[in-house]
């Protein structure tokens, strides 16, 4: 075989090796944002049985009704955004009286309910850490430089997901938007 015979089998050999290394580089970039897409997808399910697993431990543990426990929860939310001191104790003794029941079974529902709420809450930290962590593979130049595969790399930019939105109380949603907290809204109003 001549020598011009052996460089051209030898830039066939490089090119095959180039084109086999970027279909498996773009595979795995790919194969990486579907893994993440799904595991952030997957989170909101989580989210919603946590809200779910909230109603139903209180109804289940305490044998109240459902629209009990709800109203509870807001109200412990409530409460929770606005703890100052004493108040929170004269809230609770309150609302335990409007509710008709101890202060003592009221501050066992309060602690079962902050307790879901706390693992409701971190299960929305989770789902927003699984969107950064997504939108950051996405996002990477590594993952969209046409120039390093020729062109040939998968551009993830246009996959990234929506941003979740935070299940939150109102009076948070309305900070958020106007930029400004009313904290005399903070302590709730135990007479309705």
């Amino acid at each position: 075989m001549t020598k011009t015979g052996w460089v051209v089998i030898g830039a066939v050999v490089l090119i095959a090796v180039y084109v086999l290394c970027i279909n498996l580089w773009t595979m795995g970039v790919t194969k990486e944002e579907i893994k993440k897409a799904n595991v952030y997808a997957a989170q909101f399910n989580v989210v919603e049985t946590q809200i779910d697993n909230t109603v139903s431990t209180i109804v289940n543990t305490y044998k109240v009704p459902d629209k009990f426990a709800k109203d509870f929860i807001a109200v412990a939310l409530a409460q929770s955004s606005g703890r100052k001191g004493g108040v929170l104790f004269k809230s609770n003794t309150e609302a335990a009286n409007k509710l008709g029941i101890t202060d003592t079974l009221y501050a066992k529902i309060m602690n079962t309910t902050e307790g879901k709420l706390n693992e409701l809450k971190s299960s929305q930290d989770v789902l927003t850490s699984m969107w950064k962590e997504h939108k950051n593979w996405c996002e990477d130049p590594f993952h969209n430089n046409p120039f390093f595969a020729l062109g040939m790399g998968p551009s993830l930019i246009g996959k990234v997901k929506q941003k979740p939105e935070m299940i939150t109380s109102e009076l948070t949603k309305k900070a958020v938007k106007t930029k400004k907290l009313d904290t005399m809204n903070l302590i709730p109003d135990i007479e309705k």
